[in-house]
């Protein structure tokens, strides 16, 4: 019999009987005390790193040219999507269906697999549903039924909690996590999985990003877009927007804008909500998953009409199309955007691109041909890509 999901409710009112209740969890008595800390330098607390969805740490920098192989490394259990990587702790991690691999970044060797099985009688096998996120020491995944938090070093399960944002995103914000769960937004403790007391929010929303002190996401129908004070759990602003394929989509935070949208892409308000403009990328009903540098906004979209895939830049002030580039490119993938070098994942590699006017400059194709791609990620200047059953570190040029 699975014993009842561990709060600090629950924990306080146990009192003694915590260590028999609790053990296979293994969890402190008390959640750490709370900390919305800005983002840290070994971290990865939301797909693509940060609210502006950049993909790479602020201290790199971008090769653009004369690439080389690093290493290579066999990913087994290939049904993942199009899941983005992870990169924290001195590893990459890459989360499939029913394993969690942590490959070290700079040599490629698996310093851990996860193979989905457990110890635990009422959850002998897990599988996975979305990407993980990292902070210092830990990594945090969602599985289809509950949510893990394992050991950076080790890869053991350090704790888990039987509520799941399954195929949905959850965000990290200092030692806090938050995720849309089926009765509420947890609020829960990164080092011990326990919910923290004003865990479920008040407001429901599935959080996306976190920005200056709110949870930007989905709210509680599928085109309405939501701000929600984390601590508080307050409404701030809510507005419906025209898209589709809602559950495929994900904005991007630039300095005071939500970037959000099918096409059109949406500028919405950090402040109060409202519709700042509404850009022509060039196609409608697509998924888009943009990143801005805070001067542009750019995104990858499939042009079925014309049965082509694009880039595409928009001016963050106006909204006017600064350049639009049509190349071979994975419409599901995130793009990575380093200082003025934008990187998009292709079906056999990546392709580099000046951010200022979308000239290609590069392209790195993998011996092992054509696949479904991961979002490449740059890291002090390797570029981590996945293509079917490889991860790859690639070096270059600058």
């Amino acid at each position: 019999m699975r014993p009842p999901r561990l709060t600090r409710r629950r924990l306080l009112a146990a009192s003694g009987l915590f260590f028999a209740a609790g053990a296979a969890f293994d969890p402190s008595v008390a959640a750490t005390p709370e900390s919305d800390a800005a983002l840290d330098s070994d971290a990865w607390p939301m797909p693509g790193r940060n609210p502006a969805r950049t993909g790479f740490d602020p201290d790199g920098s971008a090769p653009r040219g004369d690439f080389s192989l690093a290493w290579e490394t066999s990913v087994p259990d290939v049904g993942y999507g199009h899941r983005s990587l992870t990169v924290a702790d001195g590893a990459v991690y890459v989360a499939a269906d029913n394993s969690l691999l942590a490959v070290e970044r700079d040599t490629g060797d698996v310093r851990w697999r996860f193979s989905g099985k457990t110890q635990r009688p009422w959850r002998r096998r897990v599988s996975f549903s979305a990407s993980p996120v990292a902070f210092s020491g830990g990594v945090l995944i969602p599985g289809r039924v509950d949510t893990f938090g394992f050991g950076a070093n080790d890869g053991q399960i350090r704790w888990s909690h039987d509520s799941s944002p399954g195929d949905s995103l959850f965000c990290r914000v200092g030692n806090t996590v938050y995720w849309q769960g089926t009765d509420g937004t947890r609020v829960v403790d990164v080092e011990t999985g326990l919910e923290r007391e004003r865990s479920p929010l008040s407001t429901k929303v599935e959080p996306f990003a976190f920005r200056d002190g709110l949870l930007v996401g989905r709210g509680d129908s599928p085109d309405k877009l939501v701000a929600v004070n984390a601590q508080t759990g307050r409404l701030q602003w809510s507005v419906t927007l025209g898209v589709a394929h809602p559950s495929h989509l994900t904005p991007c935070i630039g300095t005071d804008a939500v970037f959000y949208g099918s096409g059109p892409l949406y500028a919405v308000s950090l402040t109060d909500g409202d519709v700042s403009w509404k850009g022509d990328i060039g196609t409608y009903q697509a998924s888009i998953h943009p990143v801005t540098d805070g001067e542009r906004v750019y995104a990858v979209a499939e042009d079925e009409e014309a049965e082509t895939t694009f880039a595409v830049a928009l001016d963050t002030e106006t909204g006017d199309r600064v350049w639009r580039r049509e190349t071979p490119l994975d419409p599901l993938c995130i793009p990575t955007v380093v200082g003025k070098t934008l990187y998009a994942a292709t079906p056999a590699g990546f392709v580099v691109l000046d951010a200022t006017n979308g000239e290609v400059l590069a392209r790195f194709d993998a011996a092992s041909g054509r696949g479904r791609a991961r979002s490449p990620v740059v890291v002090d200047g390797t570029v981590y890509v996945g293509l079917d059953e490889a991860l790859y570190a690639v070096e270059g040029s600058e």
